[in-house]
């Protein structure tokens, strides 16, 4: 029988951080299957954290199974509480006898979910649990909305961080000595679930000593009880690391992701929280199956050895922890770099004010002059073997100012100033129209750069977009490649008005800066 569309629905989240993550497609589905209702969930303080503020979500209600719901009592009151609220329906997302207990003591008309732990008679609608193996995780929990028939994306993991909450973390990490240009990476070297799951600190440790090495700042992520982690982590780094374990909210470790280049993690729940928040993850599994609870994100990389006793899912190693001791130090330092570049295949550059000094409305081939550094590094990513495609928005031919036949001068003139210095690009694709005329070609529209990596026969999602306006950062993430801002040009005014678009993966001096970022190594500065 299919039950009711709900009116008043409660979900119940899962105990999990990374569960309640990987939760979040069901809950964007129940928004799309039921507009009307209104949906709340109950979860614990931390599942509540992570899930406050969710498009999909009116409200949050917190499970205080520590305190006043703990115990026989705690149980019996929290489900008056959910009985004094009137939901007409609670779909059960865990697979615990007492999750399906409180909301039938709840007395809630409809109850829905999979028949497991002998908890049957306590469902309305009772669905049979996917057989083994198990699918991933997003899509166990929306296997559940089969009872509606309905469907969702296992993919669309989303989490919701304010302006506010992201400006606070940037004070933070301006208290904590990291500039806006830095290039921050997380370590998230703990795991609540046990030791089992976590890589050795000691190799944290040389990762980040490698990384501040390459002029990046390392923050370590984690709870009070890893304090002592993070400590061995940051030990020696000079003002180049902090160790803020213990010093945050989960709210707080979101917004911080947020400004972080990438996450270096064992499998835990800020893995995911950063996947989901898209921020590049590389992530270190040992004793648990990916299969099933590997982060879902556009830029994640996954390192996991397979040894004769894994997935054994222990909490602590019984032996030798040789699942995780078989990933060295120098594996996890080169998938950083490898996940970094994406393996690059173009690079699409803006031009005034990335490539060359912006002149305003540049009508004169002579005026044209190349930013220090640009040619630079234009010849190590053709070094490289990296294609390289200018894509630039010229609305001054749609007004009149610049003269079509002028900007092939311009452009010729640029190519020769770059062939001087041993560089080359490998396209020039220019939208002459006027904003107004909303034209399928100008940026952040993705259609000149996709023509360029048709004509060069490469794939646009393994890009990377550089420029200084936040145009470009939008493109890159059309694309689902890489975006870098630079500060020449406009960059420094677009970095300040960029709390409500697309943030670049990296905010760098110049394009020479940009490139070494990504991985590559200009000769040096003229």
């Amino acid at each position: 029988m299919i039950p009711a569309a709900p009116r008043s629905l409660l979900v119940r989240a899962p105990n999990w951080i990374g569960d309640a993550v990987m939760a979040t497609p069901t809950l964007t589905a129940l928004r799309a299957g039921f507009p009307a209702a209104r949906i709340s969930v109950l979860g614990r303080s931390a599942v509540a954290d992570v899930l406050a503020g969710h498009p999909a979500v009116d409200e949050v209600v917190v499970d205080d199974h520590r305190g006043s719901h703990s115990g026989v009592l705690g149980r019996v009151r929290l489900a008056a509480e959910i009985r004094r609220r009137a939901f007409d329906t609670v779909l059960l997302l865990p697979n615990s006898f007492d999750s399906a207990l409180a909301a039938a003591w709840a007395r809630v008309p409809t109850r829905v979910g999979y028949r497991t732990d002998g908890r049957g008679p306590l469902l309305s609608v009772a669905l049979p649990a996917p057989r083994r193996p198990l699918p991933h995780m997003t899509s166990y929990y929306l296997g559940l909305l089969s009872a509606w028939g309905l469907d969702g994306d296992a993919r669309a993991v989303s989490l919701a961080v304010t302006a506010n909450e992201r400006d606070n973390a940037r004070e933070r990490l301006a208290e904590w000595g990291a500039k806006s240009t830095d290039r921050i990476v997380a370590m998230n070297p703990g795991a609540a679930y046990g030791s089992a799951k976590r890589w050795p600190a000691e190799r944290f440790a040389a990762v980040a000593n490698r990384l501040v090495r390459d002029g990046g700042f390392v923050i370590v992520l984690g709870s009070a009880a890893e304090r002592a982690l993070g400590d061995t982590i940051t030990a020696g780094l000079d003002g180049r690391a902090v160790n803020a374990a213990g010093l945050t909210t989960i709210r707080d470790v979101m917004a911080i992701l947020t400004w972080c280049r990438r996450l270096v993690t064992n499998d835990s729940g800020p893995m995911h929280l950063a996947a989901a928040l898209g921020v590049p993850v590389t992530a270190i599994f040992g004793p648990t199956d990916p299969r099933a609870t590997s982060p879902i994100g556009q830029r994640v990389t996954l390192l996991q050895h397979a040894v004769d006793c894994a997935p054994c899912r222990y909490r602590d190693c019984p032996i030798d922890h040789r699942c995780m001791t078989a990933v060295s130090v120098d594996e996890v330092y080169a998938a950083i770099g490898r996940s970094a570049t994406g393996e690059i295949q173009i690079v699409f550059l803006d031009r005034d004010g990335t490539l060359n000094h912006d002149e305003g409305y540049l009508a004169d081939p002579e005026r044209l002059a190349l930013l220090p550094g640009a040619a630079e590094a234009v010849a190590a990513l053709n070094a490289a073997g990296v294609k390289v495609a200018i894509v630039t928005n010229q609305s001054g031919v749609g007004r009149g100012l610049i003269a079509p036949d002028a900007l092939d001068r311009i452009h010729a003139r640029l190519r020769a100033l770059l062939a001087e210095r041993g560089a080359r690009v490998d396209g020039i694709y220019s939208c002459p129209h006027r904003p107004e005329e909303a034209c399928a070609c100008r940026k952040p529209e993705s259609t000149l750069a996709l023509r360029a990596a048709r004509d060069l026969r490469v794939d646009a999602t393994r890009s990377a977009t550089i420029g200084d306006k936040a145009v470009d950062i939008e493109l890159g993430s059309r694309l689902g490649g890489l975006s870098i801002l630079v500060q020449t040009g406009h960059g420094t005014r677009t970095e300040s008005d960029l709390a409500d678009g697309p943030r670049p993966d990296y905010i760098a001096r110049d394009l020479y800066d940009a490139v070494q970022w990504l991985g590559f190594s200009p000769s040096a500065r003229p």
